[in-house]
């Protein structure tokens, strides 16, 4: 049972959710689903009410056939955000997915995650941890940088494996399989010749603009050993510029 989560950026204010959807729906049908009906904002929709639903929208949220896609433009880091989540624990081909939506040069990255270690891996808040009875006692702790009485202290994710940060364009993220269009590069000022480094890392050209890179077999579900200070090496390759992690300046997409 996979519980993955796909992420995919797109350069800011290019996104077309239409389109985006009749892709989707396309990959549905080529895996033997109807793709006919899907859920937005408590209704079930027909296809062709849903696509018209997503005329000139800048975010939605959409669910159906064991898949929930959440989009948002946010100008604020000059990025379009697609995030397809699983909601049955199917296992699915990625790369299906992602040959089907990034055509077209606005395409920046995609990476897949698993669901459960990226969100533990970037949960600052103590009661997230405290609702759900999960010890944080070993974990480092912060300021949240705020003054009085605003001021917690808060997990320290600075130093996890699996953090991720917004960027100008991008995200400053890595997972088990990624994909790295052209702009990537230019926006992290990456040195794509250096992944010939990492022994441990298969390279494929994809097509023309766009870069698969693949660093393990299945997601990363461990900050810990070798997994770890493989995710440790690839953040550093693609991101040499990393964001600077500063206390109360976290921001989440949806």
């Amino acid at each position: 049972m996979a519980n993955e989560r796909l992420k995919l950026i797109f350069k800011y204010d290019t996104f077309d959710p239409q389109l985006t959807m009749r892709r989707v729906a396309e990959i549905l049908v080529r895996h033997g689903i109807g793709a006919t009906e899907f859920e937005s904002d408590g209704l079930k929709l027909s296809r062709p009410r849903l696509l018209s639903k997503l005329t000139g929208v800048t975010d939605f949220d959409v669910t159906g056939h064991g898949f929930n896609f959440i989009f948002a433009s946010l100008p604020r880091f000059q990025l379009d955000l697609l995030i397809i989540t699983t909601t049955d624990g199917a296992i699915v081909r990625w790369d299906d997915w992602v040959s089907g939506l990034i055509e077209g040069d606005h395409f920046v990255m995609a990476w897949v995650v698993d669901i459960e270690y990226d969100h533990w891996q970037n949960a600052v808040d103590p009661q997230q941890y405290e609702v759900v009875g999960k010890s944080f006692a070993h974990l480092p702790l912060r300021s949240n940088g705020m003054p009085y009485p605003l001021d917690r202290m808060e997990i320290d994710t600075s130093r996890n494996p699996g953090r991720w940060r917004f960027g100008a364009g991008y995200i400053e993220a890595v997972g088990a399989t990624m994909w790295l269009g052209t702009s990537f590069w230019e926006l992290t000022r990456a040195d794509k010749r250096k992944l010939d480094n990492l022994k441990w890392l298969q390279c494929f050209e994809e097509t023309q603009s766009v870069t698969r890179i693949k660093a393990a077999d299945r997601c990363f579900t461990t900050g810990e050993g070798e997994l770890g200070e493989r995710q440790l090496a690839l953040r550093s390759l693609l991101f040499p510029y990393q964001i600077p992690d500063r206390p109360g300046k976290r921001h989440h997409p949806p």
